[in-house]
């Protein structure tokens, strides 16, 4: 375990293995989502009746969307709390490097987009966090970010 950035106290830090599957149970969840209105549209044009096809079809990807916005928000809302739905299933919370506060929504916002977008360069940003001393990838070091483990 290392010790944040100007603070003298030790930290419960995320091990990177738990950290990848907490991207992994965020991901299980967006597919697992996506299932149902992913059947009703392939049964919407394997369909013999045209009109019961477009309507199977349609309805089904109007689906997709409403359930992929509603987990958006989940997770837009989590992140106040330096959270992801994986991250909270494994007590994991993302938090400020200088104050260990939680990180909240914009440095989340930050970390999650542009942190990462630019950690998945060749993937060296993510794999920089199992040589850091912090466990710190990219988008960590970006939004001056730690991953603790919590209590909860």
């Amino acid at each position: 375990m290392g010790q944040p950035m100007g603070s003298t106290a030790q930290v419960p830090l995320a091990g990177i293995f738990t950290r990848f599957l907490a991207v992994l149970v965020d991901a299980l969840i967006a597919i697992v989502l996506m299932i149902p209105g992913g059947v009703l549209t392939v049964a919407g044009q394997a369909s013999a009746s045209p009109d019961t096809g477009v309507t199977l079809a349609i309805f089904g990807s109007l689906l997709s969307v409403i359930l992929s916005i509603g987990y958006l928000a989940v997770v837009f809302v989590m992140w106040t709390t330096g959270q992801t739905p994986g991250k909270r299933l494994l007590a994991l919370q993302v938090v400020k490097a200088d104050t260990l506060r939680p990180a909240g929504f914009w440095r989340m916002m930050l970390r999650e987009t542009i942190g990462k977008m630019i950690s998945g360069f060749c993937l060296l940003g993510y794999l920089w966090g199992i040589i850091d001393r912090d466990n710190q990838c990219w988008h960590d070091k970006i939004a001056s970010t730690l991953v603790v483990t919590t209590n909860a």
